[in-house]
């Protein structure tokens, strides 16, 4: 067949033996629902529902993830002076934010609460856990509890970032960069937070038992298997 030239149509027989398939289908399958859900039913896309769907424009979780959005906790472990206190209390006024630092100057001044990550012993959960630039800076035992603690107490979704070996060697300014850090491979981190994460892409990691349906191709490529 000519590659500019129409394919033929299907004749009135065709058409006819198809269309009670696929109004069968759409039956079965509705794409969305009408009306939409209030809530995801199980095994269906949970994308095609309210919450899902105005958690997305609004650039925010589900509110079903962390209940009503005005009692979500923020833990920032490893807040420095607490940078991103200001622009997540914009995005979620009524949010609780904890900041988590080890070092005692900057607890006392900004009022955080002190330690170490491989040292958190809370029993409290958090809808959301920001860890930024922290774990290159524990040896791998310390690390590896740390991974753990996290698991514990994030109750929905971590937003992660460390110095890897390739981010020394490739990406970063070394002249603005700390280099008394413990340099490991991207690969290593992945395996760790794989124990108890899903990677979402650009940083954002869920919950393995979050209770939501997330499709293989929302995540960011291969399923890394957990380290053992």
């Amino acid at each position: 067949m000519d590659q500019d030239q129409a394919p033929p149509e299907l004749g009135h027989a065709a058409r006819d033996a198809a269309t009670p398939a696929v109004s069968a289908f759409y039956d079965r399958f509705p794409y969305p629902g009408d009306p939409l859900q209030d809530g995801p039913p199980p095994g269906y896309n949970w994308r095609w529902c309210v919450d899902s769907v105005v958690a997305a424009v609004r650039g925010g979780l589900p509110p079903r993830l962390g209940g009503n959005p005005r009692s979500w906790r923020i833990l920032d472990a490893g807040c420095g002076v607490g940078l991103l206190r200001a622009p997540l209390k914009r995005a979620w006024p009524k949010a609780e934010y904890v900041g988590y630092e080890v070092s005692e100057y900057l607890c006392k001044r900004y009022g955080w609460r002190q330690g170490g990550l491989q040292e958190l012993a809370t029993r409290e959960q958090f809808d959301v856990v920001i860890c930024y630039d922290v774990m290159q800076y524990l040896k791998p035992a310390e690390a590896r509890q740390a991974f753990a603690n996290l698991g514990r107490v994030c109750r929905g979704v971590l937003y992660f970032g460390a110095l890897t070996r390739e981010d020394w060697e490739e990406n970063c300014d070394q002249s603005r960069t700390d280099p008394a850090v413990m340099l490991r491979t991207g690969r290593w981190y992945r395996q760790q937070l794989s124990m108890y994460f899903l990677h979402m892409g650009a940083g954002f990691w869920l919950r393995r038992d979050t209770p939501l349906y997330v499709w293989e191709m929302d995540t960011a490529g291969a399923r890394v298997q957990p380290a053992t």
